[in-house]
């Protein structure tokens, strides 16, 4: 799969959330919903993003049938496979959207997550990271789990993402006021934010390529804070759940270190 500039997904990101989709009635058995075409302020833009589903999205079959998907924000979105012209019958009338199903390792001990960290070296060292992020108005937390964060600070706006559904549902329990969405960095899509944070590792599950995107989150003068393990180091949640996730290299330049993590720190100036 070609990987996506960002301009075009930041593109297919305003296009597909910001339109009306309704629900499909007549497949109950599959939830999904539907834009029409018709409905579009602009052909145009309609045709754009049906281009670029098609030429950045995946494959999947559904009943046996081959389509090819965009993820957003934790949703799928696809069309039928119709050519692009006008023709009612036979043309490209409609794009579909489905819940997208996350898997993490982290979901089978969420509930246990919490109580893992609670000695008062990991207090100290929690303390010593909010100091060192220094916070905006507006904070996006990527990897966010049971929200570290939002148990040491309180900002006045916050978004919270993760693939782990278990980890916000903790969240959402300590801080029911608070938005999460359930994605991963990779597909999701905003902006406008002056503090995009990855803590205590979460940076090392973002596949490298995707990386630069973090920028084009940020307001102007907003600024980014993200923890990598140590290549050697080996994380404790692992040795104490005995799960293993999937990390991948750091190749930031200029990072610090501070215990068992490289910090990347940006400012959009």
């Amino acid at each position: 799969m070609e990987l996506i500039s960002n301009e075009d997904h930041n593109y297919l990101g305003r296009m597909l959330t910001k339109c009306e989709f309704k629900y499909a009635k007549s497949m109950p058995e599959f939830p999904h919903w539907y834009t029409l075409r018709e409905n579009w302020d602009s052909d145009a833009d309609f045709i754009k993003t049906v281009m670029l589903i098609r030429k950045y999205g995946y494959k999947e079959k559904y009943w046996g049938k081959e389509y090819i998907y965009y993820n957003i924000n934790g949703y799928k979105y696809w069309t039928m496979g119709y050519p692009l012209h006008n023709c009612p019958k036979t043309g490209t009338i409609l794009i579909n959207k489905a819940k997208v199903v996350y898997h993490s390792e982290y979901d089978k001990i969420a509930n246990q997550y919490d109580g893992l960290f609670i000695n008062d070296e990991n207090i100290i060292e929690n303390r010593q990271i909010i100091e060192m992020i220094n916070p905006g108005d507006n904070v996006l937390d990527v990897g966010c789990g049971t929200g570290l964060f939002l148990d040491y600070y309180e900002p006045i706006e916050y978004t919270g993402i993760d693939i782990s559904a278990n980890m916000l549902s903790v969240l959402k329990m300590k801080h029911p006021n608070r938005k999460v969405i359930n994605v991963s960095f990779e597909d999701f899509y905003g902006n406008g934010y002056d503090t995009v944070i990855a803590l205590f590792g979460a940076a090392s599950y973002i596949k490298p390529q995707y990386l630069n995107r973090v920028k084009y989150l940020l307001n102007k003068g907003g600024k980014l804070f993200f923890m990598f393990y140590k290549p050697d180091y080996f994380p404790e949640t692992y040795k104490k759940m005995g799960i293993n996730v999937k990390r991948y290299p750091v190749n930031q330049m200029n990072l610090k270190e501070f215990n068992n993590y490289l910090i990347w720190e940006y400012e959009n100036i």
